[in-house]
């Protein structure tokens, strides 16, 4: 029960005050509807309902007309609004007594013109002292729309970002943004984006740079979450900043990028040195993991092809853990670039066991072949082994040639992936029923949401079909799965190494062995 302060016997002045009222109580259910409210109130101030009739309005701020509570969702939006008040006396329901012989104000919903947005698609009020009021309306009888005065942002140009901010849709947030970044020179990239959520963070993975956004509720209205607007990315245009107020001397772009560039160079050495100490860092990963396994290959004129390492625990703990091979791949944001390839697994409690990982140039059918090689090399196979990865083709060719007759395994989410990309009209029917389907134990079971799957959009069997069902169902693996059925903790070893992307290759692998020794 919620106690509520009524103020009965006064009178509306042109000003819209209550004036001359005497003051009462009363209480309702918090689940009240606005029949049950009218009857207690008849109740706390002994009024015949059968000869009149009691007009229930409150006022959200001075000068304003008062809002008329007639129905449940009038009812709703006034205890929605009371809610986030902080004061017993905010918001005192104002009760005026009409005599039906008379002929009163019409309470009917029926008769009255509305077209307020449900209670749900309002904004959250923070300030309740700065309420406006839109009135789709007119007269007593009007309806309103609430939202904080001056809260909803519609400029494309606004400049002040911040947390708690309302934009008033997400087009609108995007260009801010995109006009943010273009003021402070730097650029964001879009780490998820839909009709509900808008997330960003800076391109440097080192940088903590990011903002994050969500709908309110069902409304178009969108509110930053949280916004971390911090930058530990040095760039040309910080140098020139810094030389001028510090120094006073007007850097070009151009002398602040190579100045930054030779910083980096003093502090990393050249990466084309790097290279040249990758024979001696191999020759004492070995003397210093003894059973450990490197592989360093060269093209035709010396210059640095690919690279393997693979460490003795991991080797020595293969036969430990379950038979089931994850594999991934990340590009490389040194000079040089490339791709690191990387080889997991789980061990006997289920916690991400590292088992090698590889230089290469790119992902292609030659430099997943080369690895798979120095996998089976290194690791052998086993009884009931299975392959679990992305839709990369040339893993699949690779598997094929390097592990004939062991399953190649589909990442359901990557997979699921590809289906919104070809079915998007269907997409929020199909998510549920096509996990649920992949997660089945039993072929009745994946049958079953397999028939249902056909009812929302019949080429997604088909689809599903080319690919085998063995890829990626549980009740048709011809091995056992263990349960995983992503190429998560992969992705989760590639991430673990994302903050050295962009060093050296020769501090790179120090760092990625580093991790997988304190791991």
């Amino acid at each position: 029960m919620e106690l509520y302060l009524i103020q009965y016997g006064g009178e509306w002045d042109v000003e819209h005050t209550y004036k001359n009222f005497c003051v009462d109580g009363v209480f309702l259910d918090t689940q009240c509807d606005f029949n049950g409210m009218s009857s207690e109130v008849n109740k706390v101030l002994k009024v015949d309902s059968t000869t009149t009739t009691i007009e229930i309005k409150y006022v959200v701020k001075e000068n304003y007309p008062p809002i008329k509570i007639y129905d449940d969702r009038t009812l709703l939006m006034y205890t929605e609004l009371r809610r986030k008040s902080s004061k017993f006396t905010d918001f005192p329901l104002c009760i005026s007594v009409c005599d039906n012989s008379q002929g009163g104000t019409d309470s009917n919903p029926n008769t009255m013109q509305s077209n307020l947005n449900v209670i749900q698609d309002m904004p959250e009020i923070d300030n309740l002292e700065t309420i406006e009021l839109i009135t789709t309306g007119s007269g007593e009888d009007s309806d309103y729309v609430i939202f904080a005065e001056d809260s909803i942002i519609d400029d494309n140009f606004h400049l002040d970002v911040s947390e708690e901010q309302l934009y008033k849709n997400k087009e609108t947030l995007k260009n801010v943004m995109n006009n943010y970044a273009v003021r402070n020179d730097f650029q964001f990239k879009v780490i998820r984006s839909s009709t509900t959520r808008y997330y960003i963070a800076c391109v440097d993975d080192q940088c903590d740079w990011s903002l994050k956004s969500s709908s309110l509720h069902t409304s178009k209205i969108f509110k930053v979450r949280e916004f971390n607007d911090v930058h530990l990315v040095y760039t040309p245009r910080d140098i020139q900043r810094d030389m001028k107020r510090e120094l006073g001397v007007d850097f070009n772009y151009m002398k602040a990028w190579r100045s930054r560039e030779k910083a980096l160079e003093l502090l990393r050495c050249k990466p084309s040195d790097s290279y040249q100490k990758l024979p001696k860092y191999f020759y004492m990963l070995t003397q210093s993991n003894p059973g450990s396994v490197v592989n360093l290959v060269k093209s035709e004129d010396g210059r640095f092809l690919y690279g393997y390492v693979a460490l003795y625990g991991s080797i020595k703990g293969w036969e430990y853990c379950r038979p089931v091979l994850l594999v991934d791949g990340s590009f490389l944001k040194s000079t040089h670039r490339g791709t690191i390839l990387t080889a997991c697994t789980q061990d006997a409690a289920g916690k991400i066991f590292p088992l090698a990982h590889a230089i290469v140039d790119s992902e292609t059918n030659e430099s997943w072949e080369w690895f798979f090689q120095n996998l089976r090399q290194t690791f052998g196979s086993r009884e009931g082994l299975c392959i679990v990865s992305d839709r990369h083709e040339s893993i699949l060719r690779a598997t094929k040639v390097v592990y004939p007759g062991v399953p190649h395994c589909v990442c359901i989410y990557h997979l699921w992936n590809n289906i919104k990309t070809n079915f998007k009209k269907r997409q929020k029917q199909l998510k549920d029923v096509f996990f649920a389907m992949a997660k089945a134990y039993t072929v009745a079971e994946f049958d079953q949401h397999m028939s249902e799957v056909n009812k929302i959009d019949n080429r997604v069997k088909d689809y599903l079909f080319d690919i085998g069902y063995h890829r990626w169902s549980l009740a048709h693996s011809s091995v056992k799965r263990y349960k995983v059925m992503t190429s998560n903790i992969a992705e989760s070893m590639n991430a673990s190494n994302k903050d050295a992307r962009d060093l050296p290759i020769y501090d790179l692998l120090d760092y990625v062995m580093n991790n997988i020794v304190a791991s």
